[in-house]
């Protein structure tokens, strides 16, 4: 699972980069002219960083509920209160890393897709604002990828843990491969 989710971070960063590269007019559109092509391609990014951050979001969320739910069962059938709270500290600890930029990254999406739009139909006249916010887009994505390079690992770390102390001896939502 994590392989596929940092394909898609990579695509989210590189999809990003290339929207900004075109519309600052440095690197000319393989297709249709550069207005147009600073769309469909502000379009494909905005829609990888909604689908890629989500899903980040909702895999960091099943994972923690998976270490929670074992080892709350695991304490019951050790009495180990102080692993179980241990883990729960670490599972929290790595929401608390993750989930700010990833959400701020897919706010800040939405607006300068928005603000994008507002610009090339002349509803404002102030291109500096869609430019400020894909700016900012482009550095809160990058942040929380880096961030999610790091943390999510140590979250299937927790999650193969809690399975080999109190679950199954294998992490059944592992990959695998063929």
């Amino acid at each position: 699972m994590l392989s596929a989710i940092f394909t898609g971070l990579f695509l989210q960063l590189a999809a990003l980069t290339l929207t900004a590269l075109v519309g600052l007019g440095w690197v000319a559109p393989a297709f249709g002219d550069h207005v147009s092509g600073h769309m469909l391609l502000a379009l494909v990014s905005a829609l990888l960083t909604l689908f890629v951050q989500t899903v980040v979001l909702f895999y960091s969320m099943a994972a923690g509920r998976r270490v929670k739910d074992l080892s709350e069962a695991g304490k019951w059938a050790t009495g180990n209160e102080t692993e179980h709270r241990e883990m729960l500290k670490t599972v929290v600890t790595i929401r608390k890393k993750i989930w700010p930029f990833a959400i701020t990254s897919i706010v800040l999406v939405i607006l300068t897709f928005w603000l994008g739009a507002a610009t090339h139909t002349h509803a404002t006249s102030d291109s500096r604002l869609h430019l400020g916010f894909a700016i900012a887009t482009l550095l809160t994505s990058l942040i929380a990828i880096v961030l999610e390079m790091k943390w999510l690992p140590k979250n299937e770390a927790m999650m193969d843990l809690a399975w080999v102390k109190y679950g199954e001896y294998e992490n059944p939502l592992k990959e695998e491969t063929f």
